[in-house]
């Protein structure tokens, strides 16, 4: 048995035949939800003799063992794919001018969209113009 189930068995015993009795209570921490995290699970304060990240238990059965061996993927097939994947891609000069340019002003540099001055087209001719001209001069 363990000391944890040994203490709260006679816990069990002892709070049967105290019941009568008043007996002033040790001054102790609170019990709290806090203290129903496991020490090694707490994060704590640069305190002497404790450590300040949280710690996983290294106890672990075989069956657990074998179960975490067994989801284990090497990555190392895929992170080759990968690399051939960017080795065998091939960037367009001017696309790699353009990460070039952009890499060294930092920011992103916008379209510039080239305006085609289109001729403007009427329905009258040269010589209605002309003759618009000449009813409407003073």
């Amino acid at each position: 048995m363990s000391a944890s189930l040994v203490y709260a068995s006679l816990d069990l015993v002892d709070a049967d035949n105290n019941l009568n009795k008043d007996k002033k209570k040790k001054s102790c921490k609170s019990r709290g939800a806090l203290d129903l995290i496991p020490l090694n699970h707490r994060l704590t304060n640069n305190k002497k003799g404790k450590k300040s990240i949280i710690q996983r238990s290294s106890k672990i059965n075989v069956h657990e063992a074998k179960k975490q061996i067994q989801q284990y993927k090497d990555p190392t097939n895929d992170n080759v794919q990968r690399l051939l994947l960017l080795s065998s891609s091939k960037i367009n000069p001017d696309v790699s001018d353009k990460i070039i340019e952009r890499a060294l002003k930092r920011r992103i540099i916008k379209k510039e969209v080239k305006k085609v001055e289109e001729e403007v087209k009427t329905v009258f001719t040269e010589e209605d113009f002309q003759n618009f001209e000449a009813e409407y001069v003073f």
